[in-house]
C-alpha cells in the first residue's frame, strides 16, 4: 500500500476515535444528563431525549446520527424514530413531558419543559 494513502486512512480513523473519545467523555462527565428512573426510559430513548433537549428542533437525520453514527452502528430504518418517540410518549405523557411533532422537520421540546427537565423535576407537568 502507498504509504501516502495509509497516512491518510490513519488520519481519518484518528479523526474517528477522537470524535467517539469526546462522546464518551460526554456520556461520562458529571453534569450529563441522566432521565429520572421513574420514567423507564431505554438507553435508546435516553439518546433520542438528549438529541431533543440539546437542540431547538432535532431532526431525523440528527436523532438517527446520535443513535447510530456516532456509535459506528448500521443506520436502521427511518421509521425506528417514530417507534422510539410513540414509547417515549406514552411513558413520558403522566409525567407532563410533550414531544412536539414539526411536521416535515423534526421533533422538540418546549423550552420551558427543557428548563425543567434539565434541572433534575420528574414530574414536569405541575412546574412548568
Amino acid at each position: 500500500m502507498d504509504a501516502d494513502l495509509r497516512l491518510k486512512m490513519l488520519a481519518a480513523e484518528n479523526d474517528e476515535l477522537r470524535e467517539r473519545i469526546a462522546l464518551l467523555k460526554q456520556a461520562l462527565a458529571e453534569d450529563a444528563w441522566h432521565p429520572p428512573a421513574e420514567w423507564g426510559l431505554t438507553a435508546a430513548e435516553t439518546q433520542v431525549m438528549q438529541a431533543l433537549l440539546s437542540r431547538k428542533i432535532a431532526t431525523r437525520g440528527a436523532i438517527l446520527a446520535s443513535l447510530y453514527h456516532a456509535h459506528g452502528r448500521d443506520e436502521p430504518e427511518p421509521n425506528i424514530i417514530r417507534v422510539y418517540l410513540c414509547k417515549m410518549r406514552r411513558k413520558l405523557d403522566p409525567y407532563g413531558v410533550r414531544i412536539k411533532t414539526i411536521r416535515g422537520v423534526g421533533y422538540a421540546l418546549p423550552i420551558a419543559q427543557k428548563r425543567v427537565i434539565r434541572a433534575g423535576a420528574v414530574d414536569i407537568g405541575s412546574a412548568v
